[in-house]
């Protein structure tokens, strides 16, 4: 699916792909637990400061750009 959105992000010069998978995935490329419940799917609070720390990097590089 995140490949999906990335390929249609490319094509639309309004939108921008953010990859906030990678900072989920331990160094074999498998879902880290410390960021997971049990289902290896939901996130635990962890997790979601990832995204944050992910979105918030993307945001901050792109400001001068807006």
């Amino acid at each position: 699916m995140n490949n999906l959105l990335k390929l249609f992000t490319e094509g639309q010069s309004y939108l921008e792909f953010i990859d906030r998978w990678s900072a989920l995935l331990n160094s074999q490329g498998e879902p880290n637990p410390d960021y997971f419940i049990e289902d290896n799917l939901h996130l635990k609070e962890q997790g979601y400061e990832q995204w944050n720390k992910v979105i918030k990097f993307f945001l901050q590089s792109n400001e001068d750009e807006s």
